[in-house]
């Protein structure tokens, strides 16, 4: 009998497919999208996908027979496969490393892999193997586990099908997704206590809360009125502190009072099939979806640019229920996987179980149960909604019918490190394509890219300027801080005007939002003597300066190191701090406001497991009086009781040496902005700047989005920026400053043979990482010229590089359409 041979994806950074025989055995087992059991080098085993079932035998060498076929049906559509290879070619990386983003770490299993016990499992009730026992009692007694060591235990050469087994019954997890920072999302639910099953008991507490207590008895009525509503009487605690007008002291109270019980669980899980009608759109609303639903008639993308507060959300929730009705599946993208805690709550009111929640922070075993029921969902045509980041674009959908890509503009849909270096915005468009389905980005400030494309037709566009309610946008009032610093008027970095504002809605009962686009408390510290200033071992940055922590810590590579007593260079202890971040305002507010309650919102604050939905609790309830944070205020968070927002220094944003800095300003500036006023009544906006006469402030104030488009569109086709010619940012990083140089040149040299508008070899800003010395260069090309023949003549520059000495141990990222 003829062999028969197989190609496969390997999940290795590796620019080609590998080909292994396929045994008799599992000859009728194999098919494209199923996993096989390879081995791989001298030692390794990997779980591939299988890319084509038709492959010829390899020249030169021997093809390794495949161990096992690992799948009943393909975990990999053909739809899905097309994806990637149109990511490899358009983002120029492996295919591995697509085939490694895509996946759930549960489907690409290796040798190396490290398996532990999941910390919620149930092990009750769950009959178990001999060898998952063995494997599971050994678990016990160490942290994890390779397969390898498994392998031993066992005396077994493939336990494959045993660790599957123990990952499908929930028992273990695979390390690399036990993350420090991984939140499992949970909620505070409220429940009528046993105790209240007794009506004499129950009146007699009414009547005393009738009496004493009644804010405590309308958190009790609602409470009864909200329960049947919800599985086993359950209510989301902030739903019912929202609509009873009460506080979590109020609900506490209740609690000793034997009421009530509060519980935190996991909040995915407790959806309900009972669904609430929709919001009435209002005529501003009802005439976008209308223009929405003809623009789909002729074209497959559209952009809705709505101002913030318009209620994008509600016409969202439309389309999405229309292509349910009609059987399909829907995805709905946002760019941060923290956006999703708030979305869920709206969505599954609406959608109940159909709603499924896909991100990165998930563990393993969640990822992959969405991964299986959306396999699953191709045979029974079950239709679903699936809300998550950027990693959302790779699930196996079968029947897309639509997809929703809301705040399009955020740089959060760009993948950095590692590859693929994809765009989620980009990407969900091809996904579509592949399924003739229909795709709507949302914006208040669209990307550049993005209105240029309906501009010129490519994209139909609808725009939706009317805010809710017929609310008037915030008055926005610049504040010169240079003359203010001059005359002394600044209290630390608070103008008058702020102080008095923040001071008026405070005393109105009204919350705020000061916005400063830098963490830390101080982000330089100097020898006031000669100038000194602590810089991190392994970067060219300046150390930042923690307070709480009295550390100094690199924002690139983690490095800490204690703030000296003295300066090492001169030895004087004249050690002054300059410039601030978060932490540090927040520190100054508790000495304006010493009665108030101020919480901090960036990276550093929300690290903790579930620091980031407390923060945010506590702000919706009304707890926190004054939120400070980072760019993580600005991104699509809706608070009805914010009526001032404070920008504290608008020019660290404007002079950001990147061709992207105005564009970026502007949305950031009209973003956090738009958190004020959004319910109700007017909101404000105080904007602090040394050039409060800058283009773009100007813009701001004026909320003039279009006039900003056409002044940056022509600074782009002037540079040949942007959306008129395409980018690709090269970076090599090696060990070596000389070589990484010499090794820069010589790349730089044969590219430019293929595109003169190349610019560099040059340093960046930060030019050594981690102890790896970096040169980038830019290669510019005309959009005149097609994609594949720029694929063709980069990968030709990049196939005469190689063949140079000094290309050897010098590590090349090639990052497609920056941003």
């Amino acid at each position: 009998m003829s062999q028969s041979f197989i190609e496969v994806i390997v999940p290795v950074p590796l620019p080609r497919l590998f080909t292994y025989s396929v045994g008799e055995e599992w000859m009728h087992q194999v098919g494209i999208g199923k996993r096989v059991l390879v081995p791989f080098g001298n030692q390794k085993i990997y779980a591939a996908v299988i890319n084509n079932i038709n492959a010829v035998a390899p020249e030169g060498y021997v093809a390794k027979a495949i161990i096992s076929v690992l799948d009943d049906v393909p975990v990999v559509t053909e739809k899905q496969l097309a994806l990637w290879q149109w990511i490899q070619k358009y983002y120029l990386c492996n295919l591995g490393d697509v085939m490694h983003a895509a996946l759930p770490a549960a489907l690409k299993l290796n040798s190396e892999t490290k398996i532990v016990l999941n910390p919620e499992a149930e092990l009750q009730n769950i009959v178990l193997t001999d060898d998952e026992f063995l494997v599971m009692e050994a678990l016990h007694s160490v942290k994890s586990l390779t397969l390898k060591e498994i392998s031993k235990i066992l005396d077994r050469k493939y336990v494959f099908p045993v660790v599957k087994s123990l990952m499908r019954k929930n028992i273990t997890l695979s390390v690399e997704d036990v993350k420090e920072d991984f939140k499992i999302p949970l909620v505070h639910y409220v429940k009528l206590s046993a105790a209240t099953a007794d009506a004499d008991f129950l009146k007699k507490e009414f009547d005393k809360l009738e009496k004493k207590a009644p804010k405590q008895l309308d958190v009790m009525m609602q409470q009864m009125m909200l329960s049947p509503h919800f599985p086993d009487g359950k209510v989301p605690q902030r739903e019912l502190l929202k609509k009873s007008g009460g506080n979590t002291t109020t609900l506490q109270q209740l609690v000793k009072k034997n009421l009530l019980t509060i519980t935190l669980e996991k909040e995915i899980g407790h959806r309900t099939d009972s669904k609430t009608d929709f919001y009435v759109l209002n005529a501003a609303q009802q005439d976008a979806l209308n223009q929405i639903q003809e623009g789909f008639t002729s074209k497959k993308v559209g952009l809705l640019h709505g101002v913030t507060s318009s209620g994008k959300t509600e016409i969202y929730i439309r389309l999405i229920d229309n292509c349910l009705k009609k059987g399909k599946q829907a995805l709905y993208l946002l760019p941060e996987i923290a956006l999703t805690t708030q979305m869920i709550h709206r969505l599954e009111k609406h959608f109940g179980k159909s709603l499924l929640v896909y991100h990165s922070r998930f563990n393993d075993n969640e990822r992959a149960t969405t991964w299986t029921k959306l396999i699953e969902a191709s045979s029974n045509e079950e239709p679903f909604l699936v809300l998550g980041a950027r990693s959302a674009v790779f699930l196996p959908f079968s029947n897309l019918g639509l997809v929703i890509v809301d705040e399009e503009h955020e740089p959060s849909y760009k993948q950095f490190d590692p590859a693929p270096r994809y765009h989620a915005r980009d990407t969900a468009i091809v996904l579509a394509s592949l399924y003739d389905a229909d795709v709507l980005l949302g914006s208040a400030t669209p990307s550049i890219e993005s209105y240029y494309n309906a501009r010129r037709g490519k994209y139909f566009l609808t725009e939706l300027f009317a805010r809710h309610a017929d609310i008037a946008p915030p008055l926005i009032q610049l504040v010169n801080i240079k003359e203010l610093t001059l005359r002394r008027q600044m209290k630390s970095h608070f103008s008058p005007l702020l102080i008095q504002s923040m001071e008026v809605e405070l005393n109105k009962g009204k919350q705020i939002i000061l916005f400063q686009n830098r963490r830390g408390y101080a982000p330089v510290i100097q020898c006031h003597h000669c100038n000194w200033i602590p810089h991190c071992n392994n970067c060219d940055v300046a150390l930042t300066y923690y307070k709480r922590a009295d550390i100094l810590r690199c924002h690139y590579c983690g490095y800490t190191a204690q703030i000296p007593l003295k300066c090492p260079s001169c030895g004087e202890t004249d050690l002054r701090q300059h410039g601030f971040g978060t932490e540090k305002i927040e520190d100054e507010l508790q000495i304006f406001f010493p009665e108030k309650k101020i919480a901090r919102l960036d990276l550093d604050s929300t690290r903790g497991k579930h620091s980031y939905k407390e923060i945010i609790y506590r702000f919706e309830t009304r707890e926190t009086d004054i939120l400070v944070g980072t760019q993580m205020v600005t991104k699509g968070l809706d608070f009805d009781n914010v009526s001032l927002v404070g920008i504290l220094n608008a020019d660290s944003l404007i002079n950001f040496p990147d061709f992207r800095a105005y564009e970026r300003s502007f949305q950031m500036l009209q973003q956090v902005s738009g958190r004020a006023g959004r319910k109700n009544e007017q909101g404000k906006v105080i904007i602090q700047s040394y050039n409060p006469s800058h283009t773009i402030l100007q813009f701001v104030v004026n909320n003039d989005y279009k006039a900003f488009i056409d002044f940056e569109l022509a600074e782009r086709q002037k540079f040949h920026y942007p959306p008129y010619y395409r980018l690709t940012e090269i970076t090599l990083k090696g060990k070596q400053p000389d070589r990484t140089d010499e090794a820069a040149k010589i790349l730089s040299m044969e590219l430019k043979k293929y595109f003169p508008d190349t610019m560099g070899p040059v340093s960046p800003v930060v030019s050594r990482i981690k102890n790896y010395y970096l040169r980038t260069i830019m290669v510019k090309n005309s959009k005149k010229i097609s994609a594949s023949e720029t694929r063709a003549a980069m990968l030709a520059a990049f196939e005469k590089y190689r063949l140079h000495e000094k290309s050897k141990n010098i590590l090349v990222h090639i990052d497609v359409d920056p941003v």
